[in-house]
């Protein structure tokens, strides 16, 4: 036993060492750019696109709908050759303008809200009760 840790040891001694790597910051990015000297002019540009106001950038969610309304919604966008993403920003927008339709919608989301989170308990106590009964 003795005899493999040493031989281990001696092992690691005779292994070449490798100089320490240099992570700073300010370090280049020419090791990135496949030989060719990096381009800040695209560094800029990626820069000025983020602060350009008619360019947003977009966040990716899924949206979870009951079938028949998914089917309603992707009728509506079809008809008038936009996206579901358009529309939903276009609905918000639209609230924001009117406090009386912006009410009305957060009413009948909070009634959905409900009747969905008393759908889910009762899949979750259906599946406790398979599960363990």
């Amino acid at each position: 036993m003795n005899d493999a840790i040493d031989r281990l040891r001696q092992k690691a001694k005779n292994r070449p060492s490798v100089a320490a790597r240099d992570y700073s910051l300010t370090q280049s990015n020419e090791r990135f750019s496949d030989g060719k000297q990096s381009s800040n002019k695209s560094l800029a540009a990626a820069k000025a696109a983020k602060t350009n106001p008619s360019e947003p950038e977009v966040v990716r969610r899924t949206i979870r709908l009951t079938e028949d309304l998914d089917e309603k919604i992707d009728l509506l966008c079809r008809k008038h050759k936009i996206t579901r993403e358009t529309f939903l920003e276009a609905a918000y927008l639209v609230t924001q303008d009117n406090e009386e339709i912006l009410s009305d919608i957060v009413a009948v989301a909070k009634e959905r809200y409900s009747v969905r989170k008393k759908v889910g308990l009762k899949r979750k106590t259906k599946t406790m009760q398979k599960n363990f009964g």
